[in-house]
């Protein structure tokens, strides 16, 4: 399998990733809450409720959890910039947006269900150093065998299997060239993706691969991190 060229970092656009806002009924609402007693390896869920309560900041914004069941993120989304895959400059020079609301905990984030019945949706994944990374980029679990679907965007997934990757765009799936590679101490799943800026050619984009979670988040998922005051 030979990967596509890598293109010039500088010819990619500063991209800014828009909040996925939904109409959700939610029908459990879940407190902060710990992991259970005598789990031996806690899932992805476990370790984000257990993470839910306090306050958390970061150079990204605050997170406060209420013991109530509701939450409040001041929150910067100010994009980034692709340096090369699994890597990328993250900004923070932007006025930072606030959602409240009820939380849910699901197991690849956050869920905040405004009084108005609409929700937003955080990406979220606790880290092998108990360091709560929050935001809108992608989290995605593999199975053992490195094999599932990575959401990439709402409207885009990546899927993973033993004898190479699909892009899913809008329904229609190619097959496309992906490996799983070593940068300066992380396992990036390279793959070949739609270039958007010039439509009918493709670029190398990457993920990033937590083997002891078995979690693959987009890039700024990484540098998003949020410590407890």
């Amino acid at each position: 399998m030979i990967p596509p060229t890598l293109p010039n970092p500088a010819e990619r656009p500063h991209r800014r990733r828009a909040a996925a806002v939904l109409t959700v009924a939610l029908a459990v609402v879940l407190s902060a809450g710990t992991v259970p007693a005598g789990a031996a390896t806690p899932s992805p869920r476990d370790r984000l409720r257990a993470a839910a309560h306090g306050t958390l900041t970061g150079a990204f914004g605050t997170l406060q959890f209420h013991r109530d069941g509701s939450a409040r993120f001041v929150v910067k989304e100010c994009g980034y910039q692709p340096v090369r895959p699994g890597f990328v400059t993250t900004f923070t020079d932007c006025s930072p947006d606030t959602a409240t609301g009820k939380i849910t905990v699901t197991d690849s984030g956050y869920q905040l269900r405004r009084a108005d019945g609409s929700g937003i949706r955080f990406g979220a994944y606790v880290d092998t150093s108990n360091q709560l990374h929050v935001g809108f980029g992608s989290v995605g679990r593999l199975a053992t065998d490195r094999t599932g679907t990575a959401n990439v965007s709402p409207s885009e997934q990546l899927v993973v299997a033993t004898t190479g990757c699909r892009y899913v765009q809008v329904g229609a799936a190619q097959a496309v060239p992906c490996q799983f590679i070593q940068d300066s101490g992380r396992t990036i799943l390279a793959y070949s993706a739609p270039n958007v800026a010039a439509p009918g050619t493709s670029q190398v984009a990457g993920l990033v691969y937590l083997p002891e979670l078995r979690l693959l988040v987009s890039p700024d998922m990484v540098d998003r991190v949020y410590r407890r005051k």
